[in-house]
């Protein structure tokens, strides 16, 4: 991505734990007979629906109330892949402005999605609970080992550092008045295949963390430490026929403003982890991004 000084280099959240040095593991569903994974991500989404402020006017009957998952709880990602807009477009769609004379309209990409090189890219993050999200990324090389590890968020220059989260509160990074908005994939080195995410919510602030306008470097024993006490089995699901949709209004609103919820009637992350933990404890959960070599100019 671009610098980390500027938005990063690369690239809620209250879910257990992937931790990026290992695998993505999918955990097991707890029941006898194997389930579609189109009906266990409907189920999935009446829960993580259910757990946002009803909207104010029903447009359909409310989601059914699933049975409640002990220590489950669930976290919502959407990647979105911004494109220039023509000026017919930005003035029909909903577009994202990096300077005056510059639009852009994102489309949902599925997570497994590998990026070119000079990919712009954003995130949004939605947690089913209550808690402070912190956001940590780092380079992955193609023998497996990872670069240094950066807190993206929170910093000042988003939301003046606030990062409490709740059900229908979107986090996204960059945030829609930072410059730019958006990530550009770039690789620093030859043999450098993605960044990856750590997403941590935590019950309450982590003590110690120094935060200003830049990413802060961070401690690699610290984030381990993190990690090996706080990863559990997670199970990741896409929502089918999801890839393509272009960002909303009512996405934008919520981003803007950290008054303006999601409701149960409002679009559904893109990604979602069902993420098995204790109630009251940290949660992990790890956002691969792939990059790839440009193609050349034929």
């Amino acid at each position: 991505m671009g610098t980390r000084t500027s938005a990063v280099r690369f690239v809620t959240v209250c879910a257990a734990a992937l931790l990026p040095s290992l695998t993505l593991a999918r955990a097991e569903e707890p029941s006898s007979q194997p389930v579609p994974e189109q009906q266990t991500r409907q189920l999935w989404d009446d829960a993580f629906a259910n757990s946002r402020p009803p909207a104010a006017k029903p447009a359909r009957r409310p989601r059914p109330a699933p049975a409640p998952t002990a220590n489950d709880a669930f976290v919502g990602v959407t990647v979105w892949k911004l494109e220039p807009a023509a000026a017919t477009e930005a003035s029909r769609a909903v577009a994202i402005s990096s300077a005056p004379n510059e639009s852009w309209l994102a489309h949902r990409v599925e997570l497994g999605a590998g990026f070119p090189e000079g990919q712009r890219v954003r995130l949004s993050f939605e947690a089913s609970c209550r808690g402070f999200l912190y956001v940590i990324d780092r380079e992955k090389y193609a023998d497996g080992s990872f670069g240094e590890p950066y807190l993206i968020f929170p910093t000042l220059r988003t939301r003046q550092g606030n990062n409490e989260v709740q059900a229908g509160r979107v986090v996204e990074i960059p945030d829609l008045t930072d410059h730019p908005p958006f990530f550009t994939m770039k690789r620093a080195r030859r043999d450098q295949v993605g960044e990856v995410l750590t997403v941590l919510i935590t019950p309450t602030p982590l003590a110690g963390l120094a935060i200003g306008r830049s990413p802060l470097h961070l401690s690699g024993e610290q984030v381990r430490e993190w990690e090996t006490r706080w990863s559990t089995p997670t199970r990741q699901l896409e929502l089918k026929g999801g890839a393509g949709r272009p960002y909303t209004r009512v996405e934008k609103e919520a981003a803007e403003s950290e008054s303006r919820l999601l409701t149960q009637e409002d679009p559904l992350p893109q990604t979602m982890f069902r993420v098995s933990s204790k109630p009251g404890d940290p949660l992990l959960v790890a956002v691969p991004l792939a990059v790839t070599k440009a193609s050349a100019p034929r």
